[in-house]
């Protein structure tokens, strides 16, 4: 278990399995210790202050960021040398 899901565990979250993608695009690109992220939406739609309360912008930040990281963590273990 990685130290990010253990970090999770702890606050009671879990990774989802990661979505296919339904185009061809990269998802992100790494430059020295960067990483350049894109593609990334959330399935709760709108905008906060006109559709959204606050709340429900951070629910959906949170949905993205937790799909991301478990697309990198299927993502990395494909490319890893057996």
């Amino acid at each position: 278990m990685s130290e990010i899901e253990q970090k999770l565990k702890a606050i009671g979250e879990t990774l989802p399995p990661p979505k296919e993608h339904v185009a061809n695009y990269l998802g992100c690109k790494k430059s020295g210790n960067l990483l350049f992220v894109s593609a990334r939406v959330s399935e709760i739609r709108g905008e906060v202050g006109s559709d959204l309360v606050v709340s429900e912008g951070q629910l959906a930040a949170k949905g993205a960021l937790l799909d991301f990281f478990g697309d990198r963590k299927k993502r990395n273990r494909r490319s890893r040398p057996n």
